[in-house]
């Protein structure tokens, strides 16, 4: 018992007094930290266009939809299916950066674009192609998916997440 105490008392007589403060302390040394969060807009700034057919077959139909957000051109879009596309149902295609399709899946998103457009305009172009072994048609197509637009590069960027429907003559 009268080992323990004097074991302590050694070890404060050895070691510089810094390093005592240290020890004896549970808690590290503090940081000050400041994290700014913008306030959101009760509304989301994303517009997803009317989409548009640019090609029809009997089972195929190729669709174009113009997509963006308020806050700036997209440096980079992707886009998935919704859970609540039918996985037995028409295949859902996405033309990539290098101008081949890609098959949409629900969990990992396709990239259809990865440079911001140019001009006045914040928006793209994103084109979509439906497959179906069953004759298609343009104006009975209702795809639910969700775009993920990010705006910006390096550590100033922004990612806005919503769903939307695929259908020709209807917005969001």
């Amino acid at each position: 018992m009268a080992l323990v105490p004097s074991l302590a008392a050694s070890l404060a007589l050895v070691t510089p007094a810094t390093m005592v403060g240290q020890s004896v302390s549970a808690r590290p040394a503090s940081i000050a930290l400041t994290v700014i969060v913008p306030p959101r807009a009760s509304t989301s700034p994303a517009t997803v266009e009317r989409s548009t057919v640019l090609r029809q077959s009997a089972s195929a139909v190729d669709l174009q939809a113009m997509v963006g957000v308020a806050t700036g051109p997209a440096s980079r879009i992707e886009v998935r299916l919704a859970a609540a596309w039918p996985t037995d149902s028409t295949h859902v295609l996405l033309q990539n950066p290098e101008g081949e399709f890609e098959a949409l899946g629900f969990d990992t998103p396709v990239v259809a674009a990865t440079t911001p457009v140019s001009g006045e305009d914040s928006r793209s172009f994103v084109r979509f192609r439906l497959e179906s072994e069953r004759p298609l048609s343009a104006a009975t197509v209702s795809v639910p998916i969700e775009y993920r637009i990010t705006v910006g590069h390096g550590e100033r960027i922004t990612v806005w997440s919503f769903p939307a429907f695929l259908h020709v003559g209807g917005g969001r």
